[in-house]
């Protein structure tokens, strides 16, 4: 697989801290003037406790890194 090519797949518990890391990123790009209403351990705990390990999360990744994710409730 060429290193730019996406994989989507489920994420694992040992993904949350990376998912979390790219939403954190994703908010401060898409909304850089717009404070965040949770730091960057209660996002960590958040994406650890309840997103990876209660909902259907998806993760995309390259060989390189994470670059996308969605979390589905329902």
């Amino acid at each position: 697989m060429p290193s730019n090519d996406v994989v989507p797949h489920r994420a694992s518990d040992s993904a949350a801290r990376t998912a979390a890391e790219v939403w954190l990123r994703s908010f401060a790009t898409a909304l850089p003037t717009v404070r965040c209403g949770h730091d960057e351990a209660e996002v960590h705990d958040r994406f650890a406790r309840v997103l990876v390990a209660r909902y259907e999360t998806w993760v995309a990744d390259t060989r390189r890194r994470m670059v996308g994710l969605l979390v589905l409730d329902g």
